[in-house]
């Protein structure tokens, strides 16, 4: 029934239309890997209370998340719908495979103790009603889990989790602000002189420092290289000048690193 339920949302995530594609992703994140999980890593049924159960489905279902989603990413994988739908439904089937592979079954819960009437004693004891007199009196006991260790920790884990993800988050995307990123731009064009050349400002950041690392090359609509000049970039990474274009042409002035045969930025100067 699991396998069922795993196909039958995927499919919905994948073909179906919006509300099937966000009722399956939600039952895939929450719901099923936590309870093959739970199913495959914890065989004695009866070992776990109602409560545990509950407990351990959405925090196994998230920690299967984040620690699929972390190998995913470190295996160059997009994190897409495509990766988190691969990543929840094969965790579930290899749950699943696990209880085909090495099925134990489950054990018959006792009954306790119980007395049928004889000649010489009419008592009758019947476990239902010791049941109800142990319910009776440490009804507050089961308000809290009878094992720590099969609701809290797992809890605490996928928190951990969780946060460290967070975390790692935060500081890559910190990372990759702190990248600097090269810029070209170009100021409109000046009027065209009686030649119809015009002046263009041109004016470039992010540069790595060196003499003959960039060249400033301007093109014609053809692809003919009109002139090219090297850029020293000042201690800021930064450099300006002015570079002459045609006045009656479309013309891209790009630049270049050094050995390079495309250029690394450019900008478009239109026809006057």
């Amino acid at each position: 029934m699991l396998a069922g339920l795993t196909l039958l949302a995927g499919a919905g995530v994948l073909t179906g239309p919006e509300v099937l594609r966000i009722a399956g992703g939600l039952v895939l994140a929450f719901v099923l890997p936590g309870v093959a999980l739970t199913a495959a890593l914890f065989r004695n049924r009866i070992a776990l209370t109602p409560v545990e159960r509950i407990m351990l489905v959405p925090a196994l279902s998230l920690a299967t998340l984040v620690l699929g989603g972390l190998l995913a990413w470190v295996a160059g994988l997009p994190l897409e719908r495509g990766t988190w739908l691969g990543v929840s439904g094969v965790i579930t089937m290899l749950a699943l495979a696990t209880m085909l592979i090495w099925p134990v079954a489950a054990p018959v819960k006792s009954r306790g103790p119980s007395k049928l009437p004889t000649p010489t004693d009419a008592t009758l004891i019947l476990p239902v009603f010791q049941a109800r007199e142990a319910a009776a009196a440490g009804w507050w006991r089961r308000l809290l889990p009878a094992r720590p260790q099969h609701t809290v920790l797992p809890l605490v884990l996928a928190v951990a989790m969780l946060g460290g993800a967070s975390w790692y988050s935060v500081r890559t995307s910190v990372d990759t602000h702190d990248v600097t990123v090269t810029e070209l731009s170009a100021a409109p064009p000046s009027p065209a002189n009686p030649l119809g050349e015009r002046s263009v400002a041109v004016s470039a950041s992010g540069l790595a420092a060196g003499a003959g690392a960039y060249a400033l090359v301007v093109t014609s609509p053809v692809g003919t290289e009109s002139s090219r000049q090297e850029l020293t970039a000042g201690s800021d990474g930064r450099w300006s000048g002015n570079v002459t274009v045609p006045g009656g042409e479309r013309t891209t002035i790009g630049l270049y690193r050094a050995g390079d045969s495309l250029p690394y930025r450019t900008v478009i100067v239109a026809a006057g």
